[in-house]
């Protein structure tokens, strides 16, 4: 009875080094890239533009990246899109998709960027937020914008 006992035991554990060895993987998993997709056919993409210095020595710069349809009959209809986050993190490149698709649906879209909470205390980056709007009105005839049709 005691060698049926040592037996089994000695089995068991053989039998979990086994289970063990079965996990193990040999197979090397391919190297991921990202990739961003870009639909810029039918689009004009203007990346980087300034729409207000938050300093007095104006150094510190807040930009804005607009898409708009490269052909278009008359002011068009804006979208002023503000990146997410909770005041803070995020950056204006995470809706260059969507702000890509918009535009080829006929619509300008803007992107500001703001100054994140790290950097300025609220309600620093709801006044960035109140610039890029009011930038997005004072400039609707130089791209093609029908102010009285400017969504948030």
């Amino acid at each position: 009875m005691k060698r049926i006992s040592v037996f089994l035991v000695l089995c068991f554990i053989f039998l979990g080094q086994l289970l063990v060895h079965a996990q193990t993987s040999t197979v090397k998993k391919p190297k991921r890239v990202k990739v961003r997709p870009t639909f810029t056919e039918g689009i004009r993409v203007e990346g980087s533009m300034i729409f207000t210095y938050v300093d007095e020595k104006r150094r510190r710069r807040l930009t804005l990246d607009l898409y708009r349809p490269a052909e278009q009959d008359g002011p068009l209809p804006a979208i002023v899109m503000f990146f997410g986050g909770g005041w803070q993190n995020g950056r204006p490149a995470l809706f260059a998709p969507l702000g890509q698709a918009l535009a080829q649906r006929g619509y300008v879209c803007v992107v500001p960027e703001y100054r994140l909470s790290g950097e300025a205390p609220f309600p620093a980056a709801v006044h960035d937020c109140k610039a890029a709007i009011r930038w997005t009105r004072a400039n609707a005839g130089r791209f093609g914008i029908d102010p009285n049709r400017i969504a948030v």
